[in-house]
């Protein structure tokens, strides 16, 4: 996919104006993202052993997180439809709370999944056939757990109550 769009730019750099020529472009960003994460994924088997195959898995996921991020920026600059705009900000959450947790950044992640549940709950009620989204919410709620287990074994009060308010009401805005 990339040489049959891509071919007639030299930098290889996907801009905005790009996505209004051809909406192939944003497939490509998400493939990229894709690719990223699902590299991550195969080496998550050897992190354990090999300490180097944790810090490549750390940048695997920083780079998915920044397509992810870019593919919400580009949803929002072109003014996608609500539902394109919503997916692209859950896809986004849900790859920062991926890299987060595999940080051991256990708050931060917590809100992350947290944040693209209640998108991927509020998509499933919106849509005829919620199915999809039920299943990624679904997906998430044991990394929710894992993350919530490892702030209390802290003996961490679980999350700033503030900082859950203040992300749930832009939330709802959004939404």
């Amino acid at each position: 996919m990339n040489k049959a769009v891509v071919s007639t730019q030299s930098t290889g750099k996907i801009t905005p104006e790009l996505f209004v020529k051809d909406s192939r472009y944003m497939q490509i960003i998400l493939i990229r993202a894709e690719r990223a994460w699902a590299y991550a994924m195969d080496l998550k088997q050897f992190a354990n052993t090999e300490s180097r195959k944790q810090v490549h898995l750390i940048s695997k996921l920083k780079k998915a997180v920044l397509y992810a991020a870019e593919l919400e920026s580009n949803c929002v600059l072109l003014k996608c439809d609500a539902t394109t705009q919503l997916e692209a900000k859950a896809y986004h959450s849900y790859m920062t709370g991926m890299l987060l947790f595999e940080q051991g950044s256990w708050q931060n992640a917590l809100l992350s999944f947290t944040a693209a549940q209640k998108i991927y709950n509020k998509l499933a009620d919106a849509v005829e056939d919620g199915t999809l989204y039920r299943e990624k919410h679904d997906e998430m709620t044991p990394k929710v757990q894992y993350c919530m287990y490892n702030i209390q074994s802290m003996g961490v009060d679980l999350v700033d109550r503030h900082k859950i308010k203040k992300q749930y009401a832009e939330l709802d805005s959004i939404i």
